[in-house]
């Protein structure tokens, strides 16, 4: 849906209503909109952890995957340790080529479909991980936050 710009002072100067029930196809196809750039740039955000050094996984023993794509190498404790920021970034590319080639034929679908492959992603790659970044009890946070996306959107999908 595409409409015309408002560029009138005055109607720009008026209060704003609250959405209506008519508004929700417009919000579905932003959110629709949004979807394939928003796995581009978890994508870009997890290769940049390669300069943080975070990412990281358990240490690598097998010589033929210490190099690059699979392992970045730790000067000061001269280990080489799994790559886990180039899986999730791989992955993230991935959704969004998936998000771009598939046609959704519905409103809102090809969001619906971004945060459940996303998110069932981020429960898998999280748990990879060596750093301890943001845990709650015994559970990263970013992999409660992914269930409890999901268990929304099955909640809303049952109900």
């Amino acid at each position: 849906m595409v409409k015309e710009l408002i560029h009138d002072p005055l109607l720009l100067a008026r209060k704003s209503t609250d959405a209506a029930k008519e508004d929700l196809s417009i919000a579905r196809d932003l959110l629709d909109t949004l979807a394939a750039p928003a796995a581009l740039v978890i994508a870009l955000a997890r290769f940049a952890e390669f300069a943080s050094g975070e990412g990281i996984g358990l240490e690598v023993e097998n010589s033929f995957f210490q190099r690059f794509p699979f392992a970045v190498y730790n000067p000061d404790w001269e280990v080489w340790f799994f790559a886990i920021f180039v899986a999730e970034g791989l992955v993230a590319l991935a959704i969004a080529a998936f998000l771009q080639w598939k046609k959704f034929t519905r409103p809102g679908d090809r969001a619906k479909t971004f945060l459940v492959l996303y998110c069932s992603a981020q429960i898998l790659l999280e748990s990879l991980r060596r750093d301890e970044f943001l845990r709650w009890l015994f559970v990263r946070v970013s992999q409660l936050t992914a269930v409890l996306v999901l268990a929304g959107m099955m909640f809303c999908a049952l109900w």
